[in-house]
């Protein structure tokens, strides 16, 4: 992997973040593992695959055709929080070398 990347670090460490937070909150005992592999490389693009494990209480198989969904707001007033919800963090970001 090069030494350095260049990218949107900002929004890398809000999904990240925002992810890891989550389990961590869910997770009352055991452990998070935030991993990150090169999934793909050019000559002048490297993508990478970060995977967030934990033994925390998991999502329902009903629940999980849900995740990457659309999210949507059933009311129209302010979000008490900036957090992202875990399924709206599905996106893909290109780092060139």
């Amino acid at each position: 992997m090069p030494a350095t990347l260049r990218g949107d670090p900002g929004r890398l460490e809000q999904i990240l973040l925002n992810l890891v937070g989550n389990a961590v909150k869910f997770t009352q005992q055991g452990e998070v593992v935030l991993a990150v592999e090169v999934a793909a490389r050019s000559a002048t693009e490297v993508r990478l695959r970060f995977a967030v494990r934990d033994t925390g209480i998991g999502i329902a198989a009903g629940e999980q055709a849900r995740l990457f969904e659309a999210f949507t707001r059933a009311t129209v007033r302010p979000a008490a929080s900036t957090a992202v919800p875990a399924w709206g963090c599905r996106s893909r970001a290109a780092w060139s070398a």
